[in-house]
């Protein structure tokens, strides 16, 4: 008998041998040098740990030209490195950044969604508000109350 449970089962089953034939695979699919390869991603690790992911407007184009690279060179090496899009990439950085500041920064907890949107980089609110119920599971605003119930139930 088929239920959700072994649907979801099955198809958990056929993602990882997927995932597992594309490891194999390796890099040679990308058509990408190893040593760019290796070059961009040490370029995006300098790109995270300098916050570069707060600016607005980001597009593969500007981030490849920053890195050094070029758009279709970035995107394949973070869909396969990363395991997601660009914009994946960049939205759950910036969602990081305040799911961050949130905890470690009360002043933070005071701002409007609008400011907080507009601090990790997004041009719309909604966008990030999206983005933050797609990384946390809710959203910022019950985020930000749930912070402060802690905060005052250590009182």
């Amino acid at each position: 008998r088929v239920t959700p449970q072994s649907t979801d089962k099955i198809s958990h089953s056929v993602k990882s041998e997927s995932a597992k034939l594309n490891s194999q695979k390796g890099e040679k699919d990308l058509g990408i040098s190893p040593d760019i390869v290796t070059k961009v991603l040490q370029e995006l690790d300098k790109f995270e740990k300098k916050q570069e992911f707060l600016k607005t407007n980001l597009t593969t184009a500007l981030v490849a030209q920053k890195l050094k690279t070029n758009a279709k060179y970035l995107s394949k090496i973070i869909n396969y490195h990363k395991q997601k899009s660009f914009t994946q990439y960049i939205n759950e950085l910036r969602i990081d950044f305040i799911v961050e500041a949130l905890k470690t920064n009360t002043r933070y907890r005071q701002y409007t969604i609008k400011a907080l949107a507009s601090e990790a980089g997004f041009n719309s609110t909604e966008v990030f508000s999206k983005s933050f119920y797609k990384k946390t599971g809710i959203y910022p605003s019950y985020f930000i109350k749930q912070l402060e119930k802690q905060a005052y139930d250590k009182v």
